[in-house]
């Protein structure tokens, strides 16, 4: 199946202020996504803005419907939020590598600001592991998705910068506070995060202290989507590496943060 395809607007939705849900149907049978894996999306038909721009899979809906979460940034998030149910939209992918599933350890999923996108899928695939789910922002408004996060676990932990919701504070302490709890069994968990390069900094550093596997998503710009224009690399221990192509998923390790 080709990874081009065309798909045809259901829902554009605002879920928060500047924050919208984009639902789309393909108009083909297409290759399911898993989950940290990312789409191309052509905005308009012309060339302003020019590039497609690079959205994670947020959730897959009834019928192989692709549902994007997105933040008004920028001209082509703002052009978005004028789409109407009908407009049709060219999209590659997926592409990228998604989250490996670490069988036998209890997930930790620990998503800051917009890094709930790609996390989200992945929360609904491994719900049956019993995930631990942290959410981290700046303040309530910027909390996303803890209706579909809070029915996978009920014991959710939020936490903001202000206070304006859950714990006043850096969502890492949190996570620092329920690993050191849990004393020698820490080990028997995994880490997957997604959220600023200073989260990730941190979760790095709870990693190594601990002793758990732990992988990260990483937010890139990206020009081409399939590594041919080497516009989005990061260094890693390796080298540099091309978040479209290698990533954007990352042992945590692996990542110079």
């Amino acid at each position: 199946m080709s990874r081009s395809f065309e798909a045809v607007v259901t829902e554009n939705r605002e879920v928060a202020v500047n924050h919208f849900r984009l639902t789309l149907a393909p108009d083909q049978e297409v290759t399911l996504p898993a989950p940290g894996q990312f789409y191309m999306l052509g905005i308009t038909g012309g060339t302003d803005p020019l590039l497609k721009r690079p959205f994670s899979l947020f959730r897959l809906g009834k019928n192989g419907a692709i549902n994007i979460l997105y933040r008004v940034k920028g001209k082509a998030t703002q052009i978005m939020t004028g789409l109407q149910p009908g407009s049709v939209l060219n999209l590659l992918g997926p592409l990228g590598n998604g989250f490996p599933n670490v069988e036998g350890k209890r997930p930790i999923i620990v998503a800051g600001g917009l890094g709930v996108a790609p996390l989200t899928a992945l929360a609904e695939s491994l719900r049956f592991d019993s995930p631990r789910i942290f959410v981290g922002a700046r303040y309530a408004g910027d909390v996303l998705a803890t209706d579909i996060l809070s029915s996978i676990d009920s014991d959710i932990s939020i936490s903001t910068d202000d206070g304006s919701m859950g714990i006043q504070g850096v969502v890492t302490d949190a996570v620092n506070e329920y690993l050191a709890s849990a004393g020698t069994s820490a080990q028997d968990h995994v880490i997957y995060g997604c959220g600023p390069r200073g989260m990730l900094r941190a979760l790095a550093g709870l990693s190594d202290r601990y002793g758990i596997e732990g992988y990260v998503s990483l937010e890139e710009y990206m020009a081409c989507g399939v590594g041919a224009c080497l516009g989005c690399v990061t260094k890693t221990a390796g080298g540099y590496r091309r978040v479209c192509k290698e990533g954007p998923v990352f042992r945590i390790g692996e990542v110079i943060l």
